[in-house]
Parts: C-alpha cells; structure tokens; sequence
C-alpha cells in the first residue's frame, strides 16, 4: 500500500475512531455511576466456574437426542439408497454461541450408541486437532478433502462438525462451498453431516438455495430447565450464597411451614424455569445467565460482602451503529475470528478495526475465546439476533 493510501485510510480512520472511543467511554459511565463496582463478581471467580463449566462431560439429552435423529437419518439412507433415495446430507443448526463442534466430534470420536450397520460403514471426521487453526490453512484443508473425496466410490460417512470453520466471507470461500454443495449434491454414496449456526445457514440459503439441496435440516434440540439444572448445580457449588434470596421474585412465596429443602426445591426449580425460558434452551446463553445473576452485596454495618443470587435478566443491548452491526455479524457468521482475519473479511486494515472490537469488548458484545480469536458473548446473543433482524443483517 502507497504512503497516500495509508494516510488517506488513516484520515479516514481517526474520526471514526474519536467517535467510537466517545461513545464508548459514555456509556461506560453512565454503566458506572448506576452500578455498584463492589457487586461484580471478579473476573478470577467466572473464570473458576467456566472452567468447571468446561470440564463437565456433555449432557446425555444431547447425546441420546442427538445420535437417535442422526441414525434415523443414516438408517434411511442405507436402506432406501437403491431406491433413488436422495437425501445424503444432515445439517445440524446450532447458535453461533453453541458447543456444536465439541457436541459432535465427541459423538463420532466415542462410537456413541450408533447401530451395528453403520459402524461397519467407514467414516470421515473432520477434525480441527489435525490442522493448523489459521483459516487459510482449514480453506486448503477443505478443498483437499473434496478433491480426495471426489476420487472414492465406496460408501462413507463424512461428519463436518463446525461448516464455519471451513468458512469466509469472501470470493474463495464462497467459492469452496459451492464446490462442497456440488460434491454433495453429486454424489449419493457419501453421507453428510454437517453442522452449522444459524447465521451461516440463513446466509447460505440466501446466495446457494442450500435449502434446495438439503432437506434434512435439524434444529440442536434445546435443554429443558431439569437438563440446565443437572449441569449447572454443580457448577454453582463452588460458590457458597442463600437460595432464599430469590423469595423476592417470586409472585408466590413458598409456604413458611414447608421443610427448607422443599423450600430450597422450589427456589431452584422457579430459577431455572426462568433460565430455561430466557436462554431458549442453550447450554452457553444460560451458564452466562446464571453467572451474570450472582452479585456480591456488602454489609453497610459490618463492611463485609457476601454473595447474593438474583433472578435472571439479560443486559440491555449497547447502542451501536451500522458498522458496528455489520462487524457483529460478521463475527457470528464465522462462529469466531482472529483481528486479521476479520480485517481481510471486511477488506480494511487491521489498525482500522481495532479500536471498533476496543470499544465493543469494552461494551461486552464480544469477547476472546482465547489469546486471538473473538466471539460473540452469549449473554448479548438473543437481543443482538433480533437486533440484525430488524436491521435486515438476518433475513
């Protein structure tokens, strides 16, 4: 890039820039001066319980759910194949805030439950562990594989865990899934199952008509308010705080006489009712939910804080502006990405984006899966979604 380019970019860029840090640090300080710092809970204490959260092994609803549509899917597909059976491919939907990769690699790593008959048809993880996780490198990763694939008869199942890993938003990307939809679409000796976020789903609709070629399309089957409580309970019991905190919300309070652990039940099963509803049954929306409703309240008299559950609320949505939005959803098309490949998605300079994902971390729609890559927060998913909606980013 010339030296009058750069500067022009440049020019371009700090007004921007001045505008977005002014935003930013005022909703800050109205977030400050209508909050009590003394109630958030530390970062080391959410990093405790997410990692406890992690180390859980994946819900047996998933698993049994889960393994029953995808063998009734490849059931039909063996059976009824001579017969000009067609449909060869599943795509499993998921929020881009899901676990999906982790949900399925585990089911086709562990053999989980499947039947007897597919277990003797080879088949083909796509697996993040045997490549470098830059994208470039998953973009030549894919089109190997479809090259390979396009030279085996044999019949084989062949599970795509995340499609937005193998994604970008640009002319090679698209470019590589059309040729993955023609393999598809071509070849009914191999069975697919592919999972992918919502957002990319819509996305690949839109340009592709994927929907024209994929019938089977499945939704992530959501948690009920029992599932969400036998995984969050014992995440919740590394912290020590009184159930009884939650009588406030309730329109009917539990019977005084009643035995305290029957209290204590009913407390619970009302909170996680509402976690239930709020989140929509997803694993990532509600463990934020949960952890975002405990707050430290001090003791005017003795100084001393002591933890407080309270029921769950989402945050309201930051205002933000187009670009802003276009960035969003940009991140959550791809399920996560590093500053540099978004900059190239985008087609700007690193340096101009990044007070922009400065300001929105700062305002909590987004945040570092790791040392490099950003995702949308879970707890801003639902809002952000119906926010794209309304401003036909999803449609």
């Amino acid at each position: 890039m010339s030296l009058a380019k750069l500067s022009n970019k440049v020019k371009k860029w700090l007004p921007l820039a001045k505008s977005k840090i002014k935003e930013s640090a005022s909703q800050l300080e109205n977030t400050i001066n209508n909050y009590d710092p003394n109630e958030v809970l530390p970062t080391r204490l959410i990093t405790r319980l997410d990692k406890k959260l992690q180390s859980l092994p994946i819900h047996d609803y998933y698993l049994e759910t889960l393994v029953n549509h995808i063998d009734d899917c490849i059931q039909k597909w063996i059976i009824n194949q001579q017969n000009n059976y067609t449909k060869n491919c599943l795509v499993i939907k998921s929020n881009c805030v899901d676990n999906l990769h982790d949900i399925l690699t585990y089911i086709f790593s562990h053999n989980y439950n499947f039947d007897e008959a597919e277990l003797e048809i080879q088949y083909e993880v796509f697996c993040l562990d045997i490549i470098s996780k830059t994208r470039q490198d998953r973009f030549n990763f894919l089109q190997e594989k479809i090259l390979e694939i396009q030279q085996q008869s044999e019949k084989k199942i062949i599970v795509i865990p995340d499609l937005s890993y193998y994604f970008a938003r640009s002319i090679e990307g698209l470019e590589i899934l059309e040729k993955l939809l023609k393999l598809i679409d071509k070849d009914e000796n191999k069975f697919w199952i592919i999972g992918c976020n919502h957002w990319l789903w819509l996305f690949l609709v839109k340009i592709y008509r994927w929907d024209a070629y994929i019938e089977n399309a499945w939704d992530l089957p959501l948690l009920s308010q029992e599932n969400l409580r036998d995984i969050l309970l014992p995440v919740l019991g590394l912290v020590e705080f009184d159930w009884n905190d939650l009588r406030k919300f309730l329109v009917e309070l539990p019977n005084q006489n009643q035995d305290d652990n029957n209290v204590m039940s009913q407390l619970q099963a009302k909170y996680f009712e509402n976690l239930a509803n709020l989140s929509q049954g997803c694993l990532n929306i509600a463990s934020q939910l949960c952890f975002n409703s405990l707050r430290y309240v001090k003791n005017e008299e003795t100084g001393l804080s002591r933890l407080k559950i309270n029921n769950p609320q989402f945050p309201d949505l930051p205002s933000i502006t187009q670009s802003d939005r276009y960035l969003l959803f940009c991140i959550g098309l791809h399920n996560h990405l590093n500053k540099l490949d978004l900059a190239d998605i985008l087609g700007d300079d690193p340096i101009y984006i990044t007070s922009q994902i400065e300001c929105l971390i700062n305002l909590k729609l987004i945040h570092f899966l790791d040392y490099q890559n950003i995702a949308i927060n879970p707890l801003f998913y639902p809002k952000l979604s119906q926010d794209l909606k309304d401003n036909h980013f999803l449609v």
